[in-house]
């Protein structure tokens, strides 16, 4: 693990992240996306075992926060009523995941 930040390899995230905006891709499912990458990249070098603790909380929120924005897509391009109704109880269970990670993250 290197200890310096490779900054081209943060700018080409940022330049996939834009031109799949571009393209018409979901704009929070793109950020969700980006600060997931960069919070892959930050928490190991991270020394303070409470900062570190928190950042992978913070990981934790942002891929059930990625996780929702993918049912959301789902449901917008689905006419199926079963699955709307499926997607709608897997979206319950996430909501309640985080409120989950968030009490906890209160607790740290």
């Amino acid at each position: 693990m290197s200890e310096t930040i490779d900054i081209d390899t943060l700018m080409k995230n940022w330049e996939a992240t834009i031109s799949y905006i571009e393209e018409g891709g979901d704009i929070p499912y793109a950020m969700l996306n980006l600060a997931r990458i960069d919070l892959n990249e930050a928490i190991p070098r991270i020394k303070c075992r409470f900062c570190k603790r928190q950042a992978e909380i913070e990981l934790k929120l942002v891929n059930e926060a990625l996780e929702f924005a993918k049912m959301a897509n789902q449901w917008l391009y689905t006419d199926s009523k079963r699955t709307k109704i499926q997607l709608a109880f897997k979206a319950t269970i996430k909501i309640i995941k985080i409120f989950l990670i968030q009490l906890r993250k209160a607790f740290i």
